[in-house]
């Protein structure tokens, strides 16, 4: 579905500019709560809904066409385009290396009684699939979803605000290596805790990137 489509329907719903809205997703799993925790909250879930449809058909998707596709950006590529884009993939796992000491190989900051990990304990009642599109203005942060129980996202019809957060209470901390080829980035809120999430590739999420690191520079 068009983007294009989920941002006049996000637009209509937030009432706001949604030009640097890009869609993202927790960046690992939900770990599992002590069991007080998970109790209190009401034993919602922490798992995102089964697709087995989209799964398979992704799944053979990968298996038939990955290797076409490196061949084909192989093909006709020059010495020195091989060679560039292989310092690029060493450059980008050099990167990923240091994810752990960021804390953006996990979901969140550990701290359960913190609003991160109360807003997590939530994250699938509000939806059951994964993916949030996720729009910074200038006043707030909202978090939309658009549910479908076949593919990975429903119609831009189905989009419906989940979560919204003064810019007070939450901002996006986007890192300085962010690009298009590594799309992490955290949702801090006001006590310091925080949600590691991964957005989309593509120009959308770089303008997501730029609108926030110009809102924290204000």
């Amino acid at each position: 579905m068009a983007m294009e489509q989920f941002l006049e329907q996000a637009g209509k719903l937030t009432g706001g500019d949604t030009s640097s809205a890009t869609w993202c997703q927790l960046a690992a799993p939900i770990p599992t709560p002590p069991h007080e925790v998970h109790q209190a909250s009401g034993t919602r879930r922490l798992t995102q809904r089964s697709k087995p449809l989209a799964y398979a058909i992704t799944g053979c998707a990968t298996v038939l066409f990955s290797p076409l596709l490196l061949l084909a950006a192989l093909d006709g590529m020059t010495p020195q385009q091989i060679k560039e884009r292989k310092r690029k993939k060493n450059a980008v796992r050099a990167r990923k290396a240091e994810f752990p000491q960021m804390g953006l190989d996990r979901a969140f900051d550990g701290n359960w009684n913190a609003t991160a990990g109360q807003f997590l304990l939530t994250w699938y009642f509000q939806a059951p699939d994964p993916e949030r599109l996720i729009v910074p203005m200038n006043d707030k942060i909202t978090l939309l979803a658009a549910p479908s129980r076949w593919w990975y996202r429903g119609r831009p019809k189905h989009l419906r605000i989940v979560a919204e957060f003064p810019t007070d209470l939450a901002r996006c901390r986007i890192p300085e290596f962010a690009d298009d080829d590594i799309r992490h980035f955290w949702l801090q809120f006001a006590d310091g805790s925080w949600i590691s999430l991964k957005a989309e590739r593509g120009k959308q999420t770089q303008r997501f990137f730029t609108a926030c690191r110009a809102q924290l520079s204000q």
